[in-house]
């Protein structure tokens, strides 16, 4: 017997199979891991830069993810040793609550809401979830946004469109985990 499904049903079993691949390999806290390959120092220090960045704000609003090369690299099961972290804080935001703490912040990027946030010789680059307005390929009018997936559309490829909260949860709007497994950008 052939079973015949419609493309939107396709879809939704694809969808499923991604969301039971993912859950199934990241249930543990990423800071936990067996597979987390961070350098030790790191883990501590992401855990009070996320325990700082999420403090006050609501439960259910996710404030911080890990995105770029290091998702990918933790997916890869590879060695991560660079960290970029995306956030619903504005610079300023972000500024004012690593005040008097230990970590320092650097004005790398703040034309494209970028901070490279430094404690204990651990350099993290944050940068604010925003939206192109206007683009001549290279260089871009942005704006600051809330929307996890419209900061999605704008990276430069789907494997580095991939975000992890901190306790290993995957958010991949744009297809990702798929075309890494299939070698594709």
């Amino acid at each position: 017997r052939i079973n015949a499904f419609s493309r939107s049903e396709e879809k939704k079993i694809k969808n499923l199979k991604v969301f039971f691949l993912v859950h199934t390999f990241y249930q543990k806290s990423y800071f936990n891991s067996p597979k987390n390959h961070l350098i030790p120092q790191f883990n501590e220090t992401l855990k009070k830069l996320f325990k700082i960045i999420n403090k006050d704000t609501e439960k259910k609003t996710q404030t911080a993810m890990f995105v770029g090369g290091c998702v990918r690299k933790f997916l890869n099961n590879e060695i991560i040793d660079d960290i970029d972290i995306a956030t619903t804080l504005s610079p300023e935001e972000l500024k004012e609550k690593l005040k008097d703490t230990e970590f320092k912040t650097i004005d790398t990027g703040l034309e494209h809401g970028s901070l490279t946030i430094i404690c204990n010789s651990n350099k993290f680059e944050v940068t604010t979830l925003r939206k192109d307005i206007k683009t001549d390929g290279r260089h871009a009018e942005i704006e600051y946004t809330n929307d996890w997936e419209q900061d999605s559309t704008r990276r430069d490829f789907t494997i580095n469109a991939i975000y992890m909260d901190r306790s290993g949860k995957l958010f991949d709007p744009q297809n990702g985990i798929n075309d890494l497994k299939e070698k594709k950008n």
